[in-house]
């Protein structure tokens, strides 16, 4: 379980991996405007373990998605956490509105650990990823570096097998993401994996059921994992690898028995 504490919301002047823009527009004949944030491609490894037989998915807290639901929980009545289900204290606590803190305000200046979300209410099952912010590296390399440092395994560029590539948040960055896919066994693990904390990001691989928690899984390319069969998985690879052709312990993973 994360232990998330000492929450401080503060202006966001300058930054590495986002810069918003406003771009001026006339689309036939009507004038437009639109907020945007130019920001990093990214890379994405469908990673099989032949091993264990499952794929691998990267566990990790993710400010974004808990500052989100904390956002979510402010908008919504209080009763609604009187109708959650028995055995989930963790989304009542979430579902509790809590005051908007003032830039620069710490969750310990006059408010309660309590109104925050729970810990789990920011983490993720993800296929392993990373930014493309290497520009004397390939896609393929930076898939490589990924793969070893969120899940320890060593695989060489040429075994990623490129699926396809895909823009995603659209209306916000329309940023670009390679997905990759790569099979491994237990004689390519070479460490136990997980990144060193960087920009408040840390990957932590481990071992998980078929079932996954009730987490949020990140979209796209996560969901494939989870509303897929074995079969389906097999044959969106085949007719994807065509395409291609022409134009902190254990990873988390899913049986595909």
């Amino acid at each position: 379980m994360e232990e998330i504490n000492n929450i401080e919301v503060t202006p966001c002047t300058e930054s590495d991996y986002l810069k918003p823009f406003r771009v001026h527009y006339n689309q036939n004949g009507t004038k437009k405007s639109w907020d945007f944030m130019r920001t990093h491609d990214s890379v994405s490894v469908l990673i099989f373990n032949t091993s264990s037989h499952c794929f691998v998915l990267v566990k990790q807290f993710r400010p974004a998605v808990f500052m989100s639901e904390w956002e979510r929980a402010k908008t919504q009545p209080p009763q609604l956490a009187e109708k959650t289900e028995e055995g989930e204290p963790e989304a009542a606590a979430a579902a509790a509105p809590a005051p908007e803190p003032q830039e620069g305000q710490s969750a310990s200046e006059g408010e309660s650990s309590s109104q925050w979300p729970p810990a789990s209410a920011g983490v993720t099952y993800e296929l392993c990823a990373g930014l493309v912010d290497k520009p004397d590296l390939s896609l393929e390399e930076i898939a490589r570096q990924e793969v070893l440092e969120e899940c320890g395994y060593d695989v060489p560029a040429s075994k990623l097998k490129r699926i396809t590539s895909y823009r995603s948040g659209v209306g916000v960055t329309g940023a670009k993401q390679t997905m990759f896919y790569a099979e491994v066994s237990d004689d390519n693990c070479v460490s136990a994996g997980g990144v060193i904390l960087i920009a408040s990001s840390t990957a932590e691989p481990e071992s998980a059921s078929p079932k996954l928690p009730n987490y949020v899984l990140e979209s796209p390319s996560a969901t494939i994992l989870t509303f897929l069969s074995a079969a389906e998985v097999d044959a969106l690879l085949t007719a994807q690898s065509e395409v291609a052709d022409c134009a902190t312990e254990k990873p988390y993973a899913t049986s595909i028995e």
